[in-house]
């Protein structure tokens, strides 16, 4: 199977051979170019929470398909298992690996929880573990879940009451945990 992810309007392909046990994640979506350029912060990488839980790919013949993969269908688990096995990698090799998250978009918590699961199945050569980066849209914190999100940022209409909202940002401020507010610009609720 040959699986393409598309960035910036280009294939970038993502290699997996059935005979082939370790992917190869390929050069182009992001190289030492744009790091010396002082993209090199934080990189975001989006998302293993596609929308509609499609991924594209293109086939054998070098046609682009489309296909639904639910949240923790046995397909999910394969892609994204393989998929973090080589990525890892690839960021460890690249020196990325510290300054990377897994960035995801408003998702429900049980979808961001299966993630977090099969990122927890992937460390690196010395243990530690991808960081994660959730925009969240919903009211109700599960703290023991957002503990495990690194960088955190919550749409302003869900903040619920503001002297509690403050107090657990300080308690992730002392973690070193960012959190922010963000705020669509269709959102007249401010």
């Amino acid at each position: 199977m040959k699986i393409n992810w598309f960035a910036l309007n280009e294939i970038k392909p993502f290699d997996k051979p059935e005979e082939e046990k370790t992917p190869k994640i390929k050069e182009g979506w992001l190289n030492e170019a744009y790091v010396a350029l002082g993209f090199n912060q934080k990189i975001k990488c989006f998302s293993m929470l596609p929308w509609e839980d499609k991924i594209y790919y293109v086939d054998e013949v070098g046609v682009l398909q489309e296909q639904i993969y639910p949240v923790n269908s046995p397909q999910w688990q394969e892609i994204w298992r393989d998929f973090l096995t080589a990525f890892v990698q690839h960021l460890e090799e690249k020196g990325w690996f510290d300054i990377t998250y897994i960035a995801i978009d408003e998702r429900p918590a049980e979808t961001l929880a299966s993630v977090l699961q099969l990122i927890k199945e992937h460390p690196n050569q010395e243990g530690n573990l991808l960081k994660v980066s959730c925009a969240l849209n919903y009211q109700s914190f599960d703290h023991t879940l957002l503990e495990q999100i690194a960088d955190l940022a919550i749409g302003q209409p869900h903040l619920g009451d503001q002297t509690v909202f403050r107090q657990w940002c300080e308690q992730r401020r002392t973690k070193g945990l960012p959190t922010s507010i963000y705020k669509l610009s269709c959102d007249v609720s401010l």
